[in-house]
């Protein structure tokens, strides 16, 4: 209630009529032409190392539980919507760490 009181004083406009635009533009950039590109310049190696190290620490963190979870979410509105699920397909080059599906799958 506070924040949509906030956004009223501050916009003028109903806290609702906002947010229903915000959904109708899902997905979509919220302000056209103003994209930044940052081109990374490195040691090929160094890039290597950093970016494996991060994604050693968001596995070891629950990414793939994350994922997991994330995935089933999204195919129970798929079926709401009447749509069919979707799948996730392709060759792992590297083998993933075990996890355990906490899903019971």
């Amino acid at each position: 209630m506070i924040r949509s009181i906030e956004v009223y004083l501050k916009t003028g406009r109903r806290h609702s009529e906002i947010l229903a635009e915000q959904k109708l533009s899902e997905g979509q950039l919220r302000r056209p032409g103003a994209t930044l590109i940052f081109w990374l310049k490195c040691e090929q190696a160094v890039h290597d190392q950093r970016l494996n190290a991060r994604v050693d620490s968001m596995i070891e963190e629950g990414l793939i539980q994350e994922l997991l979870d994330f995935h089933d979410k999204h195919n129970k509105q798929r079926i709401q919507d009447g749509k069919s699920m979707t799948i996730t397909t392709g060759k792992t080059k590297y083998p993933l760490p075990e996890v355990q599906d906490k899903r019971g799958l």
